[in-house]
């Protein structure tokens, strides 16, 4: 015998009836096993030690005990039992519920505000929540982004702290950055940019973090964005470090929810949007 056949069954801890074990095969009486086992892989191929998945079985149960099985956080993830059901936490450069998604994929939701005709760019105010695991990351562009002419209005992360820049005209671009409480790590942060003319106020979980009146001389009080709002990033091929011109270095890696511009009575649909790489954050915190 050169090979061994595998279209048969296999046996995994012991077999139906130990009568059938070969007395040549052991030493002692046939006993089964006793004990864990898992990831068995034959021919690069694993079987699954499942419920569901064996033939049959008998005496066999969970050996982990916990929602937290050895494979339920991808990618070398560590999983943490919790209250309501587990944690992933995921290394580097994963993220999602079970470490599924890379953060070097371009992600981006490019939001058409139907409404753009009828507000006035004078007074321009949105607010948001967001969480983020990086401590750089574009978390809104408010503009065309199509040359450096366009008005905008930008919030994101640099080294961990709030950044929001604001261009009225003229590439008049003012930095505003709130260096005093870092934001990255997982935690859920709101925030709210109003614009009234040249005055700026930037509040940070209701707190008013920065104000600015970033031209005295109101030679421009509108901001004209176009009716385009971008979350996250922009389109494929567009590097967020090229597009900002270094005022941001890439995409947010993170989550954005409860989004509302000019204080309309509802928030913004984002899954709805145009969008890459976007999953739905419901139910995950």
């Amino acid at each position: 015998m050169t090979a061994l056949d595998i279209n048969t069954d296999f046996y995994v801890g012991g077999v139906s009836s130990l009568n059938l074990v070969n007395s040549m095969a052991i030493e002692n009486e046939p006993i089964g096993f006793s004990g864990c086992i898992r990831e068995i892989i034959i021919n690069h191929r694993e079987l699954k030690l499942t419920e569901a998945d064996p033939k049959d079985g008998s005496n066999v149960g969970d050996c982990d005990g916990t929602v937290c099985g050895y494979t339920v956080c991808k990618n070398n993830g560590k999983c943490q039992v919790q209250n309501s059901g587990f944690s992933c936490f995921c290394p580097q450069p994963w993220t999602g519920k079970i470490c599924e998604q890379s953060v070097y994929c371009n992600s981006y939701i490019k939001y058409m505000d139907p409404h753009y005709g009828k507000r006035d760019l004078r007074f321009t105010s949105v607010s948001l929540n967001f969480t983020t695991s990086q401590s750089e990351g574009l978390i809104l562009w408010m503009g065309k982004a199509e040359d450096e002419d366009n008005d905008f209005l930008a919030v994101g992360l640099t080294n961990g702290t709030l950044k929001v820049v604001v261009n009225l005209g003229e590439r008049i671009s003012v930095p505003l950055i709130h260096s005093k409480h870092s934001l990255c790590c997982k935690r859920w942060h709101f925030i709210t940019i109003a614009q009234n003319q040249t005055s700026i106020k930037v509040y940070l979980d209701e707190y008013l973090v920065l104000f600015e009146d970033i031209d005295p001389q109101r030679k421009y009080i509108a901001l004209n964005y176009g009716g385009i709002c971008y979350f996250g990033g922009f389109e494929l091929g567009r590097k967020v470090n090229i597009v900002t011109s270094g005022l941001f270095t890439q995409q947010l890696v993170g989550k954005i929810k409860d989004v509302v511009l000019f204080q309309d009575s509802k928030t913004i649909q984002l899954i709805k949007a145009e969008g890459y790489n976007v999953y739905d954050g419901d139910g995950i915190n």
